[in-house]
């Protein structure tokens, strides 16, 4: 593998591991080695970066032209082969694809062809089904979810354009993998508009299931974290009630023990004067609770 694709995955790796605190792979967690057509949904600029860090092999990403004209990153993007996309010359970048992926490397495609506002998906290109059908590789999709807390907007110009794309800073990224699929090349399918865009619609159907898939991953990872606290509120509720029950028991002990002393003092002062009232008048008084003893001067 090259080193200017390598110098490329450490830079966007650093970014991952400064604003990125996990990425949680889901669904199909092992991708089949070989050549391989990966498409996915485009809702945030930084899932891009995830990516080739999900396969082996060498990843191309069809990008559009203008970005390699940006100071640094254009150059970088070319050092590491990727693929620009021109206006009107779409062929010619399923041509370099192509070769790429007869190499053995992976190509990945948004067919959206933009970032969307992560609530819909925008209308697909057919760039990804017409290099399934010219390959025969399989189609890997993704579906790529980052809670809105997480993500933030930034706005730039890019070529007197007012655009605005979300970037990742904290939490985690869900990315949920699909099967593959490989894309059977009948008769006629190539030249056959309908069929094509039907066949991209299916699939950018199937990255929509991923995408609710991953997003119901966070929900139940969500639901059990409630209802954990719910039964740590359950027990606190009970442990407080027979804390309660436990000093009601002692406080209704320390009651009856002092309501016995006192029947045992009152039993001894009068067992004291009674036998005091039956002694006889003048006769030494030794008293059996101690002379001129008093019970109260305990």
């Amino acid at each position: 593998m090259d080193v200017w694709y390598t110098t490329a995955k450490a830079i966007v790796r650093a970014y991952l591991t400064l604003f990125v605190d996990r990425i949680h792979v889901l669904g199909q967690r092992e991708i089949p080695p070989g050549p391989k057509i990966i498409i996915a949904n485009h809702t945030n600029v930084t899932d891009s970066f995830i990516v080739p860090f999900l396969v082996k092999e060498k990843v191309h990403f069809l990008i559009q032209s203008e970005t390699f004209t940006l100071p640094v990153i254009g150059r970088m993007l070319a050092l590491a082969d990727q693929i620009p996309v021109y206006v009107g010359q779409g062929q010619a970048a399923l041509d370099a694809a192509l070769e790429r992926l007869k190499l053995g490397h992976a190509v990945a495609i948004f067919p959206e062809g933009r970032l969307n506002d992560g609530k819909t998906f925008h209308r697909a290109g057919a760039g990804a089904t017409v290099l399934a059908l010219e390959s025969g590789v399989p189609v890997i999709p993704l579906g790529f979810y980052v809670p809105d807390e997480n993500a933030r907007p930034i706005k730039s110009h890019f070529f007197n354009r007012l655009t605005i794309g979300r970037w990742q800073f904290g939490g985690g990224c869900f990315v949920e993998i699909g099967e593959p699929w490989r894309i059977s090349n009948t008769v006629g399918v190539r030249f056959n508009y309908r069929e094509i865009r039907r066949i991209t619609e299916n699939l950018m159907a199937r990255v929509a299931e991923l995408v609710q898939q991953a997003q119901g991953y966070l929900g139940e990872g969500e639901r059990k974290v409630s209802q954990l606290l719910q039964n740590l509120e359950q027990t606190q509720h009970e442990m407080e009630i027979r804390v309660r029950e436990a000093e009601e028991m002692k406080r209704e002990a320390e009651g009856h023990a002092a309501e016995d002393l006192k029947k045992a003092i009152i039993e001894f002062e009068a067992a004291k004067q009674t036998l005091d009232d039956a002694w006889p008048e003048g006769q030494p008084h030794f008293s059996p609770f101690g002379a001129r003893s008093s019970i109260m001067s305990l």
